[in-house]
Parts: C-alpha cells; structure tokens; sequence
C-alpha cells in the first residue's frame, strides 16, 4: 500500500470540504499508525493514545473521527472498553484510485526516461576513444614549449589551423594620456560669499600673509604708508567693532573689502606735509590707545 495514495486521497477530499486543525491531526496520526501496523484492516488504536500522541482532548478525538467519518475519509467501529479498543479504516474511493493509478504510470514513465538517458549517456561514453594525454615535463623550458606547440600544431588539419593576421595589421596600443598635475582649486565666488561666524573669520583673515601683501601693495600704489603691524591690529579692530554691534557672522568676501576701504577712508583728515609720507591714522601709539576702531568707514 502506497501512504502517498492517502496523502493525496485526503487533499482532493480537502479542497471541497475543508477539514478542521482536529481532523487534519486525527487523519494523519491514523495514518502513520496504519502504515507502523502494516496496513492491517481494521487496525486497533485505543482512544486514550489518541489523545496522548495528538494533544487532542476525548470530546475533540471523538468529533473529529466522525467528521472523517462522513466526508468518506475512514471507517470505525466504538470500543467496548478495558482491553478492547476502537478500530479504524482509512478508505480510498474509486475516483482516488484512478488518480493513483495515473500517478504510478507518471512516475514509471520518468524512470523509463530516466534509465534511457543514462543508457544513452553510457553508450557515448564507450563509443568515444580515450586517448591519453600528453603530458608536458615538468621543467617547461622555451625550447620544450616550442616543441609541444609544434607536435599540437602538426596534428590539426589544414582546415583547422587558423589563420594568423598579417603583421601590417597589427598596431601599437596608444598609450594613455599622462595625467596633469593638479592645481589646488581658488576658492569660488560661492564660499567667498558665504557667511562665516566672527570667530572664524577672525583665524582665516589674521592668518592670510599673502592677503595682507596684497592690502600693503594696493595702498603703497594709492601712496598710502603701512605695515603689518597696523595692518593686523586695523583688521582685529574692525572684527572687535562688528561684535559690539551685535553682528554674529558675515561674508568673507564682504569682509575683505570693508577693512581695505576703511583703511583708505581711514587716513590723516589732515592734508599731509610736504614731502612727507602720509600715515594711517592710528598706527601711532596714540591711536592704538584709542583702540583704533574703524567706527566711520561703514
């Protein structure tokens, strides 16, 4: 007896009456004991084991027996107590069994298609010559891999040799471009425009020499005399003016040209003597007690 012809017997009968979690349980627990019992009709099985292997209650054992009982799954017969337990049937109809019988012609026609490729796959295998294989020294010198690349090359046919490309074809690859070196981007417009905390620009404007070269250039070509030292406590003079009026960040760039034209608006009011080099206000002593604050160039 084949356990799958039930297997399949009980899901055909599953899919137009659906059987409960209890008759699912029940059904396959019988199941596994008809086949432990050696297909034995009808096979005893008391109720209490029932209960014991499948977790299921006395009420639930009995309700779901009956339920198999109508959809044509098993037979059983009542116990009739102490040492005389229930027997049970599983059943097939005879549509199951049509079904079974195809299932058995479907998989004896695989093992014929199965048995029939592997006698094939045999027969190739003896039809086809094994000859042995060269074996190329160990010590492959270039003399003995010319001479293994002649032997191979005599065997092939004419046909089978192929062609080799003429030598006026053959090109030199162009090499690749050298690489520029690369040149350390200016800053932009965008992050020169951006604002910045006071704190920051402090750092970035008291430390940029080459822009305060370029500052001292500017004014000596205006006739404008200054050093670095008024130049640096002119720019700290601006930033700790700009904090006092509560300003918390500003654009560098905008910075920049604020202390440049303070310094030029910040010059002797006083026309300067004659030939003598006019003097930024407040790179005296006196001015740098002032605390040199540019208030009038904004």
């Amino acid at each position: 007896m084949n356990i799958y012809c039930y297997m399949n017997h009980f899901w055909f009968k599953n899919q137009y009456d659906p059987c409960s979690p209890s008759e699912t349980t029940l059904y396959y627990y019988l199941l596994y004991e008809a086949e432990r019992q050696q297909w034995v009709k009808p096979f005893r099985m008391p109720t209490q084991m029932l209960m014991s292997y499948t977790g299921l209650s006395k009420q639930s054992v009995i309700d779901a027996r009956e339920g198999l009982k109508e959809r044509g799954l098993i037979t059983y017969s009542k116990g009739g107590g102490k040492g005389r337990p229930a027997l049970y049937s599983l059943v097939l109809n005879d549509t199951d069994e049509v079904y079974t019988q195809q299932y058995r012609r479907i998989t004896s026609s695989q093992n014929t298609t199965d048995s029939k490729t592997q006698k094939l796959t045999e027969d190739v295998a003896r039809r086809v010559p094994q000859e042995p294989i060269q074996e190329l020294p160990q010590d492959l010198t270039h003399e003995s891999t010319q001479n293994v690349n002649q032997d191979l090359t005599q065997n092939l046919t004419q046909e089978q040799v192929p062609e080799q490309p003429h030598e006026a074809s053959l090109c030199k690859a162009p090499e690749p471009p050298q690489e520029l070196p690369q040149r350390t981007p200016a800053k932009s417009n965008q992050s020169m425009s951006q604002k910045l905390p006071l704190s920051k620009l402090r750092t970035i404007l008291l430390n940029d020499k080459s822009w305060h070269d370029e500052m001292i250039r500017q004014l000596t070509n205006d006739g404008i005399s200054i050093d670095h030292t008024a130049l640096t406590r002119r720019i700290a003079g601006f930033l700790d003016w700009q904090e006092k009026l509560g300003i918390l960040e500003r654009g560098e760039a905008d910075c920049r040209s604020h202390i440049l034209n303070s310094i030029k608006k910040g010059y002797l009011k006083k026309p300067p003597v004659q030939g003598q080099t006019p003097q930024l206000a407040g790179s005296n002593q006196n001015a740098t007690d002032r605390g040199d604050l540019p208030g009038e160039e904004v």
